[in-house]
């Protein structure tokens, strides 16, 4: 088994397992009060709707009184460890999760139902559960029994208290098995074992793994909890979503952008990368839109996140051929989508029609509360612009190789002409400015999101590059001994509240120190690089790190373990 403790599920990582719609999460509420309270959670998308994404609550369980346990866990497993024994979960399958106890412990099953929402009986002992809009859960135990208390209740027209208690057999053990699934379901004919259940979950972390790039010394230990995270986070095509596809939390929430820093994440696992490039255009609107945030049950489509899947391309490409790593029809769709998409940025975010798109909400660069939008929320800004350089470039080379000759060109003339007039109307001499949309009044503030130019590496002219990384490696303005802050630490808009008014960000990072590298500024780029991911080390894989104080943080999510996965790559590998 791996060493206990890869990550804290106290801090909002459920345990579970890649392609699962269900997991296992600690409650937060009245913890001190209360102690620890887990339950089996769903993240399927109608849980958003709902506000609740409880399945069952339980606890352990000594001769009818609960019992106070520790919790361990690795990859494959998760241990209550009682004074009297343990009670020890897997997940065999993604759709099915086993708990077992020894030594006479029994388990407390507790859920309050809505209307119309019923714990029925399945098979001789097996019990299932009804969530409105969410799913079933069928409770079997392939040993020992279930003593349930679920009264149906007329006017409600459910059983709206349930009450069960797991209890062990003859030799003290009990064995309970929890399928999940959005249909109805009805006992198995056949379960594994606990034993063999353990080793598929633990061959599938270990399979997963290896198809990422190697980490050693300072960054080993590092690695193992982020590919956890970005393991646990997984889950398989379902619903709409015809790919799968990787929550940005621990609980629900897919990301169009963080999808792409997930595909470079996963590189050299060349079917799960190519998911990730793909399953957002399942959500893609008829005018190219792609949406903000999506699942298997609907997308937020009334926001944008940035075009950032040129530069993901140009990362991967890299180390690998991608286009030839992609089947015809895949990547045909992805360029199709793709140049919708760059098409409806000059359509639908260009009001002014003077060549520069603008953001309309702090919220589409990805920054929400980015000091740039101070005062307006519509603003031209040099970041945006740059990434459409980078993803009408990466959208000439596909066609390049799919053989459309006269349209790589104009990708290539749109690309070239896109970067020559975001430098001669945005860089002022100094620094690359934003300006109000449609009056163009400058803006000059303190956020780094000024800086991420640099993604575009050595198509910036050399002064360019040098000014912006001079700034950058300005001791205690945006420099700090954890990576770049969003702001500019002697800025009278600095403060650790919101986002990025201050915090050491995961994206924001990871662009800019790419870029920073593709210019030429490698040393550098690997020197921050190093700062940022050893800020990992001590306080956890926190996407908000205050660039002065650090401290550990509650935000489980794959922002900034897949950042950490590409930059350590990057200064080890590269």
């Amino acid at each position: 088994m791996e060493e206990k403790n890869l990550f804290s599920i106290l801090q909002g990582m459920p345990f579970t397992r890649r392609g699962a719609w269900f997991g296992v999460y600690a409650d937060s509420f009245m913890r001190q009060i209360y102690g620890t309270r887990l339950f089996i959670g769903s993240r399927r998308g109608s849980v958003i709707e709902r506000g609740d994404s409880t399945l069952m609550r339980f606890c352990p369980m000594y001769q009818g009184e609960k019992t106070d346990y520790e919790i361990l866990t690795s990859a494959a497993e998760l241990i209550l460890r009682t004074a009297y024994g343990d009670i020890r979960l897997c997940f065999p399958e993604p759709d099915l999760l086993y708990i077992r106890g020894e030594n006479g412990l029994s388990l407390r099953l507790e859920k309050t139902n809505g209307p119309h929402e019923v714990m029925k009986k399945r098979g001789d002992k097996g019990w299932e559960q009804l969530s409105s809009w969410i799913g079933t859960m069928l409770y079997y135990p392939i040993k020992g029994s279930i003593d349930m208390d679920a009264p149906w209740d007329y006017e409600s027209l459910s059983t709206p208290q349930v009450r069960a208690a797991v209890l062990p057999d003859s030799r003290g053990e009990f064995l309970l098995a929890c399928q999940e699934s959005v249909w109805d379901q009805k006992v198995r004919d056949f379960y594994p074992s606990y034993e063999e259940g353990l080793r598929n979950a633990a061959a599938d972390f270990a399979d997963f793994a290896e198809k990422m790039p190697k980490l050693s010394g300072e960054f080993a230990d590092l690695q193992k909890e982020a590919l956890y995270t970005e393991w646990a986070l997984l889950v398989n095509a379902a619903g709409r979503m015809e790919y799968p596809l990787i929550f940005m939390t621990g609980r629900a929430m897919a990301s169009s952008w963080q999808m792409i820093q997930n595909a470079v994440a996963f590189r050299d696992n060349i079917p799960l990368r190519n998911a990730m490039l793909l399953n957002m255009l399942s959500e893609q609107s008829p005018l190219g839109q792609l949406p903000d945030f999506y699942d298997d049950s609907r997308s937020n489509a009334q926001g944008i996140k940035p075009p950032i899947q040129g530069w993901g391309i140009k990362w991967i490409m890299k180390d690998h051929d991608l286009f030839s790593e992609m089947p015809r029809a895949d990547l045909e769709r992805l360029y199709r989508g793709f140049g919708a998409w760059a098409d409806w940025f000059m359509k639908y975010r260009d009001e002014d029609h003077d060549g520069l798109p603008e953001y309309e909400h702090g919220d589409e660069c990805g920054c929400d509360d980015s000091s740039i939008f101070l005062n307006t929320p519509e603003a031209e800004t040099a970041d945006l612009p740059a990434y459409l350089v980078l993803l009408t470039e990466a959208l000439g080379d596909i066609a390049g190789f799919l053989g459309y000759a006269e349209e790589q060109e104009n990708w290539y003339r749109r690309s070239k002409e896109m970067l020559s007039l975001m430098i001669s109307e945005l860089w002022d001499g100094t620094m690359f400015i934003a300006r109000t949309a449609r009056s163009h009044e400058p803006i000059r503030s303190g956020s780094l999101q000024h800086y991420i130019p640099l993604i575009l590496g050595k198509r910036l002219p050399q002064e360019i590059i040098d000014r912006m990384t001079e700034d950058l490696l300005r001791e205690d303005i945006f420099l700090s001994p954890f990576g770049l802050s969003s702001e500019r630490m002697d800025s009278d808009q600095y403060r650790i509240m919101g986002m990025a008014r201050g915090f050491v960000l995961p994206p924001q990072n990871l662009l800019i120190l790419t870029g920073m590298y593709d210019a030429g500024k490698i040393e550098d780029a690997k020197m921050i690089a190093r700062r940022y991911c050893l800020a990992m080390k001590d306080n956890g894989f926190n996407m908000l790190i205050d660039p002065k104080s650090p401290g550990r943080g509650a935000f489980a999510c794959t922002w900034p373990t897949c950042a950490f996965l590409i930059l350590a790559d990057m200064i080890q590998n590269k």
